[in-house]
């Protein structure tokens, strides 16, 4: 029997757009939901307990980045070519990730032993969260569901999992527990959600026994995907790294502070991620058929994430301070300056989003790996340097930097990649290009193509 089909019409501008609906609905949730555990938590435990649940929360999340082995694009993309072999891609993609889960989750335990050797309540916090991190293979139905253009399933099942996580985390204030149950809460949220995905699938004909682990479908996975997934691990780690270098170098304290502001800057990112995931598979598909708009939707794309996240910086400048102190009070005040630094790191993050569709769609995987770790080191040798200069204030002007290096200017060094830039470069112009066109004379076609030219030499 064949994985249930959802949606025949998936490559038409409504399914497009209706998906994407649902997606942004759910990331909404997701992030309100992140956000009141934040704000709750933040305010029971304190900076020094929140600063080590986050400190906890980032080691096992940047560890477990390993987990997904850069499987996401490239599974999807199978899944949309290959209808007839969706239970081998999911049988294989199951299993490799669930080789990664294994071996992020040793990781994970060896390297809180070697840095905190004295600290139990740590290294039980991070084992609580690893229990979580085993379950997330299953997540694979994630690029199941977004190859059939159906995500609503995924917001069902992670919207209830946010839910429950809500009211444990209510319960456990409402209790007094103390900093180690609120790991335990977030490991449940993260195993409760794949289970109730793998539910919904069961539920609607899909079956997992159906399943086939293929050994060349494995390898051709690994083959295609092993610089998506140092790529993918370059990510997690200018992601997260700032939160255990501030653990390691500063305190605790400090990591709660600057945590605040990262979850606040952080919470936009669902944008760039609902707008790319619904675009791809019509992104594959006129990549076949129509050069051109691909090009243009390209284009379109970038320019109007970039300009929404230059929005949303601009606004949090101007609010950020009162906010800060309305939500988490006198104790978190230093968490806005460095709110407005980090957060001008979103156009950045914005456009990567399209940019690594299109590197998967150009099957230029071993650039995404070539952009990430040069961002990922750019990161690591920043926080170096400005940590103990400033502090959570430098830990977020090395994530800025990161981020414009990784997902712009390493782009102009490889001559096949200086069409992404120049494509990007095209976009931040726009708004410029727009007022200082005369009315009535219009770019043609052959201008954005010189343009593009111009930029491949």
């Amino acid at each position: 029997m064949a994985p249930p089909s959802f949606s025949p019409g998936w490559s038409t501008p409504g399914s497009i757009w209706g998906n994407a609906t649902w997606l942004a609905g759910g990331r909404i949730f997701s992030q309100i939901a992140g956000l009141v555990v934040t704000l709750v938590a933040a305010r029971y435990l304190g900076p020094e307990d929140f600063g080590r649940y986050s400190y906890a929360v980032a080691l096992v999340l940047l560890l477990a980045g390993i987990a997904n082995l850069g499987l996401q694009g490239i599974v999807t993309r199978d899944l949309v070519d290959e209808e007839g072999n969706r239970n081998e891609i999911l049988g294989s993609a199951v299993a490799i990730r669930a080789l990664g889960a294994v071996g992020s989750t040793v990781l994970a335990v060896a390297l809180i032993s070697l840095l905190r050797p004295s600290d139990v309540e740590m290294r039980l916090m991070v084992v609580l969260l690893c229990i979580g991190v085993l379950l997330q293979p299953l997540r694979v139905l994630d690029l199941f569901y977004e190859s059939e253009v159906a995500s609503k399933y995924t917001v069902a099942a992670d919207g209830l999992a946010g839910v429950t996580w809500l009211l444990i985390i209510g319960a456990l204030i409402a209790s007094t527990f103390s900093v180690i149950w609120f790991s335990g809460a977030k490991a449940i949220q993260l195993a409760l959600s794949a289970l109730l995905l793998l539910a919904i699938y069961f539920r609607q004909g899909g079956r997992p026994t159906e399943w086939q682990f293929d050994s060349e479908r494995a390898k051709s996975l690994l083959r295609k995907s092993w610089p998506l997934a140092l790529a993918n691990l370059g990510v997690v780690v200018y992601l997260k790294i700032d939160q255990v270098m501030l653990g390691q170098m500063t305190g605790d304290a400090e990591v709660g502070t600057y945590a605040i502001a990262a979850q606040l800057s952080e919470a936009t990112y669902f944008i760039p991620a609902v707008v790319a995931s619904s675009l791809f598979p019509s992104l594959v598909a006129l990549r076949r058929s129509d050069e051109r708009t691909y090009r243009s939707r390209l284009i379109s794309s970038y320019a109007g994430l970039a300009w929404a996240g230059v929005a949303i910086a601009t606004l949090v400048l101007l609010v950020s301070g009162p906010v800060i102190e309305l939500l988490f009070g006198e104790e978190y005040r230093g968490a806005a300056p460095i709110l407005v630094v980090h957060i001008w790191a979103s156009p950045f993050i914005f456009m990567r989003a399209i940019l690594s569709r299109w590197l998967i769609i150009e099957e230029l995987y071993v650039f995404s790996l070539v952009s990430h770790l040069a961002g990922a080191l750019v990161n690591v040798a920043a926080n170096l340097i400005l940590i103990p200069r400033m502090a959570g204030f430098g830990a977020a002007l090395a994530t800025v930097i990161s981020y414009a290096t990784a997902s712009y200017f390493s782009l102009f060094v490889s001559r096949r990649t200086r069409p992404a830039a120049g494509m990007m470069t095209r976009a931040l112009l726009m708004p410029l290009k727009a007022i200082g066109t005369p009315k009535g004379q219009d770019r043609g076609p052959e201008d954005d193509q010189r343009e593009d030219n111009e930029g491949e030499n």
